[in-house]
């Protein structure tokens, strides 16, 4: 029987082309919980046109920028404002403002005595809002000194703004500060929303954790994609 044996450059060229064959890259990336919706969006479309898996942890802006600076496995992150970030300016880069929210007092439509003004929730009614530790609390105070009104009209704190909205649909909760884009996922006919005095805005801000041609590439999509226009975010 004949034996044949391959040349030497033919077993090296199966070796190179088999180390080709490697995974598809990951994106890491973590957001505020107000973004959660439309960077969903983003992140299906993006996997859809590079075939790049898009991985996404949620969580207040807080807790993803300590995250973070506990050293956290992610290559961008995404938070309600830009002082968010001020505690780990020296691990990102290339922050920018993709979008801008308003914060606005939601409330129940069946809340007693009615709600139609900010003014209104002196009154007895049972308030959420966000802790000053996070974007929306920072709006809430910025809001509350608008309208010459105490910090004790709120009753309860929350560490993010999806917790003040469930507070509200449960009706643990007549009246809420939650973002203008929050209002768009409730029921109109139970939930109903006001402006409040300065209409005090938020900038969302994206930075690279991980300096890669993959993020940046990301990045470059977000700042194109019509997601956070068509959810009712602000132009910047």
């Amino acid at each position: 029987m004949t034996h044949w044996r391959a040349p030497w450059w033919l077993l090296l060229l199966a070796v190179a082309t088999g180390c080709g064959d490697t995974e598809a890259p990951t994106i890491r990336i973590s957001v505020a919980s107000s973004l959660a919706e439309v960077v969903e969006q983003i992140a299906a479309d993006f996997e859809t046109q590079s075939a790049i898996t898009v991985e996404i942890n949620v969580a207040s802006s807080s807790t993803i920028v300590r995250q973070v600076d506990e050293g956290a496995t992610v290559d961008l992150i995404m938070t309600a404002d830009r002082i968010a970030l001020d505690p780990i300016t020296d691990r990102i880069s290339d922050p920018v403002v993709v979008a801008r929210n308003t914060l606005v007092l939601a409330h129940r439509a069946d809340a007693a005595p009615p709600i139609d003004d900010v003014d209104d929730l002196v009154e007895a009614h049972r308030v959420a809002g966000c802790d000053r530790s996070v974007p929306c609390g920072r709006l809430l105070q910025q809001a509350l000194s608008d309208a010459m009104m105490s910090a004790d009209l709120v009753d309860t704190l929350e560490s993010n703004v999806r917790q003040v909205g469930a507070r509200l649909t449960s009706g643990e909760a007549d009246a809420g500060f939650v973002y203008r884009t929050d209002v768009e996922r409730f029921d109109r006919t139970e939930i109903r929303w006001l402006p409040l005095p300065e209409s005090p805005t938020g900038d969302v801000t994206m930075a690279q954790v991980r300096a890669d041609p993959t993020v940046a590439r990301f990045s470059e999509f977000v700042l194109d994609h019509p997601a956070f226009s068509t959810l009712g975010f602000e132009d910047v």
